[in-house]
């Protein structure tokens, strides 16, 4: 059994773990506690916050005024040796003077999602040098999944509200948006719901606290 402590000089932190699109708070009781990507602590007055990041190991636990992240936890059955080897183990902190939920998610997902650099050939053209070909606001709507549509013609763009407070959430392509279409998780056709909008590039979505949402896309 291995793991690594992060003591603090926080008042009264609040313990707070990730869970599948969401959080949640968690007794500070030195037990083990399931997370996903992240577990924090924060102060309840001043919004002073420690996120701990983790790439594989999903399991944090309180005490007090700190935080711990296990890295190893070796069972004994069937095998006896489960854990035996070298070991390569990653896990990232983030301070933060005002601290959300939002700003851990978008942490723990940048940490685990890391960019793959590579090599390209310099062209001529008429295109910027930095270009977005999809972008959404504000910060707090996290896109968690942008891909072909299983059974129709579109492109499926997943939302998520991750700081539990009502939005607008704004997204712009610069291709254009033709058509847009609200859907259920699993995609299908029945549940097709409309999105009115006014400007071509620009479209606008209320989002509920926690609210996940799937979006249709066709583009020009």
């Amino acid at each position: 059994f291995a793991l690594v402590r992060f003591p603090t000089s926080l008042d009264d932190p609040k313990h707070i773990y990730e869970v599948p699109f969401g959080n949640i708070q968690r007794h500070a009781d030195g037990k083990e506690v399931p997370a996903q990507r992240w577990g924090a602590m924060v102060e309840k007055d001043s919004g002073i916050g420690i996120t701990i990041a983790n790439s594989h190991t999903y399991s944090y636990s309180g005490y007090d005024n700190g935080i711990a992240l296990t890295l190893l936890r070796s069972s004994y059955q069937p095998d006896p040796f489960p854990e035996m080897g070298r070991h390569k183990i990653r896990y990232s902190v983030y301070l933060s003077h005002d601290w959300t939920p939002a700003k851990a998610t978008r942490f723990g997902l940048s940490f685990n999602a890391l960019l793959i650099p590579f090599r390209a050939q310099k062209k001529d053209g008429d295109r910027p040098s930095e270009l977005s070909f999809l972008s959404v606001k504000p910060s707090s709507v996290l896109v968690t999944a942008f891909k072909k549509a299983e059974d129709a013609n579109g492109t499926i763009l997943r939302l998520f509200e991750a700081s539990g407070k009502n939005c607008i959430a704004t997204i712009k392509s610069e291709r254009g948006i033709d058509k847009a279409y609200e859907i259920d998780p699993i995609e299908r056709s029945s549940s097709k719901k409309c999105i009115e909008f006014s400007e071509d590039t620009l479209l606008k979505i209320e989002m509920d606290p926690y609210e996940i949402k799937s979006i249709l896309l066709t583009f020009p």
